[in-house]
């Protein structure tokens, strides 16, 4: 049948092929974000997010947990200097329901989450791209000095959810929420 050449041959192949594709998976981003720079891009939904000066990501890495990704970025007043400290969680998970059936699940959970202090999702436009935006009179502390508020993109059409929720103190509420949506537009898609 083989030859013995031929057996150790085709071992050899394969044990080279198998050595080759984890050393390709250990280069692959985990949870689909590919990191160049400060730019980390999600290519599956065609997605990137630029971290700006003054912004830091927290933890270092992009956390992975099931299919769902989240790049932690915060932003804190240089030492001795007051200011707020502002938080922004991006996520990018698959999308498994229509775009309104995902937007009326996020809604219950948060409202699961914070009773009587979900606002309704109000449309909106970010670089281009719709959304929702769903403001909640709480944050992630339960001492309620802290707001949150939670953009929603569902694409229908490469399939990805991306959710960024924020949070940032109550008593700097307007220049926070600018801090943030100014953050928000470093969120871009590449077009089709």
């Amino acid at each position: 049948m083989f030859s013995r050449k031929s057996f150790v041959l085709g071992m050899l192949v394969l044990v080279l092929g198998a050595c080759l594709s984890t050393v390709i998976a250990q280069d692959q981003p985990a949870g689909g974000l590919r990191k160049e720079g400060r730019t980390y891009s999600h290519d599956a939904s065609k997605s990137q997010f630029v971290i700006p000066e003054g912004w830091t990501v927290q933890p270092a890495e992009p956390q992975v947990s099931g299919t769902t990704t989240t790049l932690s970025v915060r932003r804190t007043p240089p030492k001795g200097l007051p200011g707020p400290v502002t938080e922004l969680n991006i996520s990018w998970s698959p999308l498994v329901l229509e775009r309104d059936e995902t937007v009326a699940l996020e809604v219950a959970a948060l409202e699961a989450q914070y009773p009587g202090k979900v606002g309704k999702p109000d449309a909106f436009q970010l670089n281009d791209k719709p959304g929702f935006k769903i403001t909640v009179d709480a944050g992630s502390n339960a001492d309620g000095k802290d707001l949150g508020v939670v953009y929603l993109f569902a694409e229908g059409t490469n399939g990805w959810k991306i959710k960024a929720r924020a949070n940032f103190p109550r008593a700097t509420q307007a220049e926070s929420l600018k801090a943030v949506e100014d953050l928000l537009k470093n969120l871009t898609w590449k077009s089709n």
